[in-house]
């Protein structure tokens, strides 16, 4: 009977072990690559938890930064989280990732921290969940802990559901390795790519698009070269300041050419000026598809020794290459776009512009490259390459003649008229009516030169500006010198600050700084002897000159003072 029983108990024991490491196997193999599904809220414990999948070195023979993968999903929710171990951290280190569920994808690439945005950078090639619900990115102890979180909709957050992940992470190790668009350019990568379910193993996808039977093909032709770029002999015209639209719309309009001939697309000119050793170009696209964060903007601008190289996209976002000119001077770009991602017709306008006063000098060259990378459909994400249609300019330019930047009073407008009263020997009034459409005034104030005088007039100051709403004007400027003689002209602008109206010069002459303090003069004045004498000359009146005067452009930079006086509007 005892040997009976032993036999009993050990073949139980034996029946629980096995039945023991079948069940063990059968919940490791059910979990495998299988994403959890919580009913509340991700916590950091439920991180901690997680299921963490190494990733594994790009090329053999590298060595670097370690890193693990964790997959979490709640609601309609997917969320990961890279966690790279990585001691050198520099600007240049790269994540990159790829999600794609039921045909839809959503990929980025950028850096863990950019420094300039304190914050993680990412650029967008798909973005077909929509724009991420979670980015953050923290480098604590020597590892990033990159998270990110989409809400991937009812339709594909179904049990089951395969979802096909690929993620990276590309080491700089050194500050000379710059950031590149694929991580086959830095010394060490590492990355995870699998199929991953969502809930459940799933072998039948439930969310898989339907096939295509007939996929359309690809509707371009073989690419032929596109014409020559010929050189222009381009002369740059130098400006007294930035340019104005005025300015841009009179500008000459180099065409941008095809970098293949057969192909159609965006089609685009580029206009460019220099001012106050400043360089700027605008270039204007007309794009039938236009989708503002993936069509695609490269500029070149510089000489060998000193030059910008960067490229990006239409939402202002540019990733310098190269940069040796500094913050740019001008930076803006509109479309006429009703859907700025919508792949409808529009017209871009793109200003760039920097200060470059050592390449600057007539007669100097520079080269300027801009090219246009036309995205025609959803399926061309922006690249850091040529697309299939790229437009482009790229000529060398020489610098014209330094522009004329001495002031001089205007051709005045008829009807508006200006005098001078309150004249002391350091200071006056300027007097003027209200300019119809003015919003702002200013004056300026020049110095009388001697008769035969190459210049009539030399400029001395900007006074303002002065704020439109009353009828008529009496402004005191200060500033000036004893017994001398100048003439003021007021400019009326409107409310984007152009120019409506010149009014009159009025002259005057300051009198002396005796005749200030002692007003009413003494019995032996001396000007009792010449009683044809011209009271203006005592600072009593003013005149005007209506006649013609030298035309030129007026300045309010360089060596111009401008005194704030200011009337506020009621």
């Amino acid at each position: 009977m005892k040997k009976l029983w032993t036999a009993l108990l050990s073949a139980i024991l034996c029946c629980s072990l096995a039945f023991g490491a079948v069940s063990v196997c059968a919940e490791t193999g059910g979990d495998t690559n299988v994403i959890p599904v919580l009913t509340t809220e991700i916590t950091q414990a439920d991180w901690d938890s997680a299921e963490k999948y190494e990733m594994t070195a790009v090329s053999e023979g590298t060595s670097g930064a370690t890193g693990t993968v964790s997959f979490l999903a709640t609601g309609t929710r997917l969320y990961f989280l890279m966690q790279v171990q990585d001691a050198t951290k520099f600007d240049s280190d790269r994540p990159d990732y790829t999600i794609t569920i039921g045909g839809k994808t959503a990929s980025a690439r950028g850096k863990f921290w950019d420094s300039p945005s304190g914050a993680p950078w990412m650029a967008d090639r798909n973005t077909d969940f929509g724009q991420p619900i979670k980015m953050s990115s923290v480098y604590t102890d020597g590892v990033y802990n990159l998270e990110v979180g989409f809400d991937i909709g009812k339709e594909l957050f179904v049990t089951g559901a395969h979802i096909q992940v690929d993620i990276s992470a590309a080491d700089a190790q050194t500050a000379e390795n710059e950031w590149a668009d694929n991580y086959t350019s830095y010394p060490h990568a590492i990355r995870f790519a699998d199929t991953l379910y969502l809930g459940e193993y799933s072998e039948k996808d439930p969310v898989a698009p339907n096939p295509d039977p007939d996929p359309e093909p690809d509707p371009d032709p073989e690419p032929t070269p596109g014409p020559d770029n010929e050189d222009l002999q381009i002369v740059v015209t130098d400006l007294v300041s930035q340019p104005k639209e005025a300015d841009w719309e009179n500008a000459t309009a180099y065409e941008m050419l095809p970098n293949n001939g057969n192909l159609s697309g965006a089609t685009g000119t580029v206009k460019v000026f220099t001012a106050a050793k400043n360089i700027y170009f605008r270039m204007e696209v007309n794009d039938p598809t236009t989708c503002f964060n993936k069509d695609g903007i490269y500029v070149y601008l510089g000489t060998e020794d000193c030059y910008l190289e960067t490229r990006g996209n239409y939402d202002l976002w540019l990733n310098h290459i190269h940069n040796d000119l500094g913050s740019p001077s001008l930076l803006a770009m509109s479309t006429t776009a009703e859907d700025k991602t919508g792949y409808g017709e529009g017209k871009y306008t793109f200003d760039y512009g920097f200060y470059i006063p050592d390449a600057y000098e007539p007669g100097a060259t520079i080269r300027l490259c801009v090219k246009h990378r036309d995205s025609r459909s959803s399926s061309e994400a922006w690249a850091d390459n040529d697309y299939k249609h790229t437009i482009y300019f790229d000529q060398i330019l020489t610098f014209g003649e330094a522009a004329d930047t001495t002031i001089r009073p205007q051709e005045p407008t008829e009807g508006f008229t200006a005098s001078v009263k309150d004249i002391s020997y350091n200071k006056a009034s300027a007097v003027w009516n209200e300019f119809e459409g003015a919003e702002t005034y200013k004056f300026y104030v020049y110095a009388v030169n001697a008769a035969g005088a190459e210049e009539p007039y030399t400029h001395l100051s900007v006074e303002g500006p002065v704020y439109a709403g009353s009828a008529s004007y009496a402004e005191e400027f200060l500033g000036l010198s004893a017994t001398t003689e100048y003439a003021i002209q007021i400019v009326a602008y409107d409310n984007d600050d152009n120019v409506i109206g010149y009014s009159q010069l009025a002259k005057f002459k300051t009198i002396s700084r005796e005749e200030a303090l002692n007003p009413g003069g003494d019995k032996d004045d001396t000007d009792k002897d010449d009683p044809n004498k011209d009271d203006t000359e005592k600072g009593c009146g003013s005149y005007l000159f209506g006649g013609s005067v030298a035309i030129a452009v007026l300045s309010i930079g360089g060596a111009v003072f401008m005194l704030a006086i200011k009337r506020r509007k009621e």
